[in-house]
């Protein structure tokens, strides 16, 4: 896998919860999306897809960005219970992880691709 093509639908994904988040505040009953979380979420959204036009290695950093930022805050929200950012829902703290793992599957790959040349 690609991380160009990580980077571009974890991208989108980012950017259409963040514009939820701006527009209703939450996703039916299943996530409550504040502005400090809409806001976080669109800009790891433009990132995102910014980086899936860039070059190949931009596009490696940029996935490697993303996984440590959804990563360190899937990890956060739940260990600091504070709700600093909103309460985490398990459904949004679920997209956060899984986004976090399949960052470091598409990096990892690319990194192996660059090795074997």
């Amino acid at each position: 896998m690609e991380a160009r093509v990580y980077d571009r639908l974890c991208g989108w994904l980012c950017l259409a919860l963040g514009i939820t988040g701006w527009w209703t505040g939450a996703v039916w009953d299943y996530m409550r999306i504040t502005r400090p979380e809409a806001g976080l979420w669109t800009a790891l959204g433009v990132l995102a897809v910014l980086g899936a036009r860039a070059k190949r290695r931009e596009a490696f950093l940029v996935c490697c960005l993303l996984t440590f930022a959804l990563a360190s805050w899937a990890i956060w929200a739940w260990v600091d219970s504070s709700a600093r950012l909103g309460t985490v829902e398990p459904l949004e703290g679920l997209i956060r992880l899984l986004a976090a793992v399949w960052g470091v599957y598409a990096a990892g790959s690319e990194l192996a691709r660059w090795v074997a040349r």
